[in-house]
């Protein structure tokens, strides 16, 4: 499930299509099922049905700077070993939304640090991404290079600017233990020693759907499935 705060005035921008980076509204290639990989399927409860069309108004997955990318949301999930290079990520809508699928990506990169990913030049537009500088941004910028050397601690990271989808409170202070903001969980390890790794969409492998075209056959959907081949997974498409 997605952990964004969410309104209904913010929407997160949906890019033009671009076969060489983000296809959008396009039907999935005739030989789909021939790709190789296994597939994790998950709801997101960012993502609402406005008429006709599909809005996210969560920060994760982000559609900026020409690639998709799940840096936020979906922590304890993207500690699996079988999510890496190679998995395909699919987000469908919630079980009031038919359960429709809004996009889809496969993996061509994996890290598990924002450090790491920052330097990687993996991302055409790091700044398009960036929290400072966007309430929708996944990715947090290094105050430094002395950043990786301890590149798990927020506070060596510049925070989300004002408004940000994770700029708030998530565990509150008690018993003299300071509050736990959500964008420190992001940067943290998973309780507390499994990092979270941070996913990067292949260009010309990465979909999203504004008007939806596809849905998931078996309903209601589980929270999230694990499917070990492209194939599997295709047969629960309608």
């Amino acid at each position: 499930m997605s952990c964004c705060k969410t309104n209904d005035r913010e929407l997160q921008r949906i890019p033009r299509s671009n076969p060489q980076t983000i296809l959008v509204e396009s039907p999935l290639p005739k030989n789909f099922e021939d790709e190789k990989g296994n597939v994790f399927c998950y709801k997101l409860t960012t993502v609402m049905q406005a008429g006709e069309k599909l809005e996210q108004r969560g920060c994760g997955p982000n559609f900026q700077g020409a690639r998709i990318t799940l840096c936020t949301c979906m922590r304890y999930h993207r500690t699996w070993p079988s999510i890496s290079v190679g998995t395909w990520i699919a987000g469908f809508t919630g079980n009031n939304s038919g359960n429709k699928l809004f996009y889809l990506m496969r993996v061509q990169h994996a890290t598990e640090t924002f450090s790491k990913l920052w330097d990687s030049g993996w991302l055409p537009d790091r700044r398009a991404k960036s929290s400072r500088y966007h309430v929708f941004g996944d990715l947090y910028q290094p105050l430094s290079t002395a950043t990786a050397i301890d590149p798990h601690d927020p506070a060596l990271y510049y925070p989300p600017r004002h408004g940000h989808k994770h700029d708030y409170v998530a565990v509150p202070a008690r018993d003299g233990v300071a509050p736990v903001l959500e964008w420190h969980k992001d940067i943290n390890k998973f309780a507390p020693r499994k990092p979270h790794k941070l996913l990067v969409g292949e260009p010309g492998k990465s979909f999203i759907w504004r008007h939806p075209r596809y849905s998931y056959k078996d309903k209601p959907h589980p929270r999230f499935q694990l499917f070990g081949t492209v194939a599997e997974f295709y047969e629960h498409l309608e």
